[in-house]
C-alpha cells in the first residue's frame, strides 16, 4: 500500500496496518539486530527497536491513532454520493465537539482503550 500525501483516510489506513503490524515489526527488527552480520544493519535495527519502544512514540501512537479514528469519519462522510450540507455539518460539529471535550479533560476513561 503506498501512501498518499493528499488523502486523509490513506493515513488513517497506514496508521492501522502499522499498528496490526508493530509486534512482528519490533520482532523482525530484533532478528536483524541478533543475527546480522551487517553492522550497519545491526546498528539500525537497534536504533529503529528503540524509537518505536521509546515511552513517548507509543504514547503519541495511541493518541494519534484515538484522534483519527474519530476524525476518519469526515473524509468518510463527505465523500458520500448523497452527502447534504447539513449533514457535513452535523459530522464536523460532532467531532470538533468531541475533541474539545477531550482536550479539556472530559470523558469517560475507557474512551482510550484501543
Amino acid at each position: 500500500m503506498t501512501f498518499c500525501e493528499t488523502r486523509f483516510v490513506e493515513r488513517h489506513d497506514a496508521l492501522l496496518v502499522f499498528l496490526e503490524q508493530y509486534g512482528s515489526t519490533i520482532d523482525a527488527l530484533q532478528t536483524i539486530a541478533a543475527e546480522s552480520k551487517d553492522r550497519k544493519a545491526v546498528d539500525k535495527a537497534h536504533g529503529f527497536v528503540r524509537a518505536l519502544t521509546d515511552c513517548a512514540f507509543i504514547v503519541s501512537l495511541c493518541c494519534a491513532y484515538k484522534v483519527m479514528a474519530l476524525t476518519i469519519v469526515l473524509p468518510r462522510s463527505l465523500q458520500k454520493v448523497n452527502q447534504d450540507l447539513f449533514q457535513a455539518m452535523d459530522s464536523v460539529d460532532f467531532v470538533r465537539n468531541t475533541l474539545e471535550k477531550w482536550r479539556q479533560g472530559g470523558g469517560d476513561d475507557d474512551e482510550w482503550e484501543t
